[in-house]
């Protein structure tokens, strides 16, 4: 008897969910990348919660990459290619009271990379 294919094909990395190709200057310097670090901090604190998607909770996934990237460069790179996602400036004054804009990133990533 052969063996069986499996159920869930694994992917081992975001490759294929978020663009981390370069573009003209994709890094942050370290005063940009404290700011990139705090929006994505918020956006993250913000969504993480709501999400009850099985079998991972895709907000966290994207907390616990950046948290886990070894490098400045590394993180630079992650936090550019997922603001860049969902269509926010490191220097923009995000409210995530606001539904409109909550439902403007929410829709922005799913188009991109499906979050919830």
């Amino acid at each position: 008897m052969g063996s069986s294919a499996p159920h869930h094909r694994h992917q081992s990395s975001l490759e294929g969910f978020i663009d981390f190709s370069t573009g003209a200057n994709p890094s942050f310097n370290l005063d940009e990348l404290d700011k990139a670090a705090s929006v994505l901090r918020r956006v993250i604190e913000h969504f993480e919660p709501l999400s009850t998607e099985k079998p991972y909770n895709r907000p966290r996934l994207v907390r616990l990459t950046y948290e886990h990237a070894r490098s400045d460069q590394s993180k630079s790179n992650f936090s550019h290619a997922f603001l860049g996602a969902v269509n926010i400036t490191i220097d923009e004054v995000i409210d995530l009271d606001d539904e409109t804009v909550e439902e403007e990133i929410r829709l922005a990533y799913r188009t991109n990379y499906h979050w919830y």
